[in-house]
């Protein structure tokens, strides 16, 4: 026969979840810790170390020093925001640490530091994109005025859609 092996239970997640404010970072920060807690329990310590599950996200920062986390924090105020300058920031750290972090230095890039910009662009984007002309509030009495004049025109003119039917 063969051995068998079980596997843990698939813990689903709950379906109604408590936040005082949906869509918050400490919302998805929460829900972000339960999946990976989830995915971690359901493959197991090994499988999910040798996925490199381990070194995803934030958690890269644990592969860092102080003094390195403030250096790179540093270094990332220096590159300026916008989506073609990202690469300006490997180059940067390349120069400024040895040649042997050079794996962690892109777990850095993809696991936090393109995360943090992206995550500020979209919220730049979505601040500088929403125009409210306060002007064009309240000014719809315009348009309530053509739609009036435009029965007036049809009732004058006899072409109401009602006798046009019959």
């Amino acid at each position: 026969m063969g051995t068998v092996v079980r596997l843990p239970p698939i813990v689903e997640p709950p379906k109604t979840r408590k936040c005082s404010h949906p869509g918050s970072e400490a919302c998805v920060e929460v829900r972000v810790k339960e999946a990976w807690k989830r995915v971690k329990y359901q493959l197991g310590d090994q499988a999910f170390r040798n996925c490199g599950f381990g070194a995803m996200g934030e958690r890269v920062l644990k592969l860092w020093t102080a003094e390195e986390k403030k250096k790179l924090a540093d270094i990332e105020k220096l590159i300026p925001q916008s989506k073609s300058s990202d690469e300006d920031f490997m180059k940067v750290v390349l120069e400024q640490f040895s040649s042997e972090r050079t794996t962690d230095l892109a777990k850095y890039y993809y696991n936090v530091f393109l995360p943090r910009r992206l995550a500020s662009l979209n919220r730049t984007e979505a601040t500088t994109s929403i125009d409210v002309n306060p002007d064009d509030e309240g000014n719809n009495q315009d348009d309530d005025n053509k739609v009036h004049r435009s029965e007036e025109k049809s009732k004058v003119s006899g072409s109401s859609s009602k006798r046009s039917r019959k």
